[in-house]
């Protein structure tokens, strides 16, 4: 069973190329361990700014070019569905993104 705040702690403290190699071995065919690194991902995202936000973007992107099975649905996790909808304020089209977690 792999802590999964481990990972989040190697991103924060610069050993990203580790954490990117360990969540390339873990997440490949298993839903539930990609679930898990998505929310770790989102989660230090969310808390970055521009200065420490690298780290984050470069296991995001090896976390997303995992190729199986649920490559489709890691992609929605972390990013989202691009979706057009009718804007209240010009009643133009904008598109919006519906994040999934």
């Amino acid at each position: 069973m792999i802590n999964f705040n481990f990972i989040e702690k190697l991103i924060h403290d610069g050993y990203e190329s580790i954490a990117a190699k360990i969540v390339k071995i873990i997440c490949p065919n298993n839903l539930n361990a990609s679930e898990k690194i998505a929310i770790v991902l989102l989660k230090g995202l969310s808390k970055s700014n521009f200065e420490n936000v690298q780290p984050y973007l470069d296991v995001l992107h090896e976390f997303i070019l995992i190729e199986d099975e649920h490559q489709s649905l890691r992609t929605l996790w972390v990013i989202g569905k691009q979706t057009l909808t009718v804007s209240t304020i010009s009643k133009t089209l904008s598109a919006m993104n519906a994040y999934s977690l």
